[in-house]
């Protein structure tokens, strides 16, 4: 890859490693709650998985020999709604555990 390529894919990089650190902390800070039922818990947490799992295959994808047919093929609309609901959806459980012991 020339820095050309790199230079072209890092803010997409750069997001997707951002969401997955969210999903990392997300998940630490469920974890760290006590008065949280274990169904709530698992559900989250499948969730979270599903988002890095999907952050992964995005990064994966950005970072193949053939950059340009790699960003036009994963970097869609689709795909960055999908990182915008998932940043939210972060948010919003962050939001909720607040307030919890």
């Amino acid at each position: 890859m020339n820095i050309e390529e790199h230079d072209k894919n890092e803010p997409f990089t750069a997001r997707i490693l951002d969401v997955m650190e969210s999903s990392t902390k997300c998940a630490v800070n469920l974890l760290s709650k006590d008065s949280i039922d274990s169904e709530s818990v698992m559900e989250i947490i499948a969730r979270l998985s599903i988002i890095e799992s999907r952050m992964l295959m995005f990064l994966a994808c950005l970072h193949q020999d053939d950059i340009e047919d790699a960003v036009a093929d994963i970097v869609t609309e689709d795909e960055i709604a999908f990182m915008s609901a998932a940043e939210a959806y972060m948010l919003d459980v962050n939001r909720a555990l607040e307030g919890v012991n």
